[in-house]
């Protein structure tokens, strides 16, 4: 980073720190999305220059597009590199950053509130026990696929809370195992779920198919945390949770449709779909043919 930069990006935090304005991009995002805990933004940001302030989550970005260079101060450390498509930043609550970018960029944004990081190993660490270490560009082929995964659910409604907050969990975990600065571990499971919590699991989601249920809820109804209850489930019956939701779904709409009248909008209402445009390209994706078309075979 330039001297003139940095004395600039200095005087500015100063300015600001005096009336604790929390770390923002002045920016609507291009899409956004903000479940229980965290949330994801995708930017596309022309040149501008964020004073140094301290987060309040945990950050990934993820850079998207073409290449950038970026300018940064975190915790008064002077950094600058180039970006290419991929590479990351991580940053911890509590710590300070501000940057400084000269040409339009395009990132992935992704905010982990560190309540939803202790949720996630929970006996592990508590919020005021995690620790994590920045990084500013580096490569990780987990967190960037996680990240692209949660990016595509942005553009598809179909996938639902389940499926996101299971990606989320995952990166809350690779975070802690890998960037934690703490010694305690955070252990792997690799039996399945017991005959007892997977009934009742099974039963939890069958009763809560008319809504968007979170992982979180499934998994403090057998006594787990989600990422363990998430990979166990997965073992036990060899779907994801949102995958078995998505096909309990579609299994009680066919029985809605052979045995009932319902309009499509009112079955498609019934059982959580937002619409019935949305319940339909579910129902196609799953068995190659429409509701309409179903009905009118049986």
């Amino acid at each position: 980073m330039e001297k003139g930069t940095s004395r600039n990006l200095i005087s500015e935090t100063n300015r600001l720190a005096a009336g604790g304005s929390p770390w923002r991009l002045p920016f609507p995002p291009l899409s956004s999305r903000q479940w229980g805990g965290f949330g994801v933004r995708h930017y596309r940001v022309p040149a501008f220059e964020v004073p140094e302030q301290r987060l309040a989550a945990h950050r990934v970005q993820i850079q998207l597009g073409r290449p950038v260079r970026l300018e940064a101060l975190e915790d008064g450390r002077q950094l600058s590199e180039r970006f290419v498509d991929g590479d990351l930043i991580y940053t911890p609550p509590k710590i300070r950053y501000g940057a400084r970018w000269g040409e339009e960029r395009e990132i992935l944004v992704i905010l982990l509130e560190p309540s939803f990081m202790a949720r996630a190993a929970p006996g592990v660490f508590t919020e005021a026990q995690i620790y994590t270490a920045p990084r500013f560009r580096f490569r990780d082929p987990i967190i960037e696929a996680t990240g692209r995964a949660l990016y595509a659910e942005l553009g598809d409604s179909s996938i639902g809370r389940l499926y996101a907050e299971s990606l989320a969990n995952v990166l809350a975990i690779h975070l802690l195992r890998h960037y934690s600065a703490s010694e305690q571990p955070v252990g792997e499971t690799s039996n399945g779920l017991s005959k007892q919590k997977l009934r009742r699991a099974i039963e939890t989601i069958h009763d809560n198919l008319n809504r968007d249920i979170s992982l979180a809820e499934v998994a403090a109804n057998v006594g787990m945390s989600p990422y363990h209850f998430a990979r166990l489930f997965k073992q036990s019956t060899g779907l994801a949770p949102h995958r078995y939701l998505l096909q309990s779904r579609i299994e009680r709409a066919k029985t809605l449709l052979s045995e009932t009248a319902l309009p499509l909008a009112e079955i498609a209402y019934l059982l959580g779909f937002s619409d019935q445009s949305h319940f339909t390209a579910v129902f196609r994706r799953l068995t190659a043919t429409t509701p309409k078309a179903y009905r009118q075979a049986v």
